[in-house]
């Protein structure tokens, strides 16, 4: 994970996946989405993303590619691939 931040913004995020298509899909996913955001934008996605995966808690609304996530909660044995890059993130930023 390459995090790059400029007055509390995410300007550049790039995820380095070595692991199954789906894990590649979702850290794409996940770096076109955040990049741009400002971090309290980024971490709030982080915990709906988690709430939802681990919860079952639906942010209300999802935004863009991110709709994939509706869908991965139907399939636990694909989570921790969805999930892989999230988690990624939230050790690089100390969530």
């Amino acid at each position: 994970m390459e995090i790059r931040i400029e007055n509390d913004r995410l300007v550049e995020l790039v995820a380095n996946v070595q692991g199954s298509a789906l894990a590649k899909a979702c850290a794409s996913i996940m770096c076109a989405s955040l990049t741009g955001d400002e971090l309290r934008d980024t971490r709030s996605t982080l915990s709906e993303i988690r709430e939802w995966v681990e919860h079952h808690k639906s942010p209300g609304e999802w935004v863009g590619d991110l709709k994939v996530y509706q869908s991965i909660v139907q399939f636990p044995e694909r989570v921790d691939c969805a999930m892989l890059c999230w988690m990624a993130l939230g050790e690089a930023l100390g969530d």
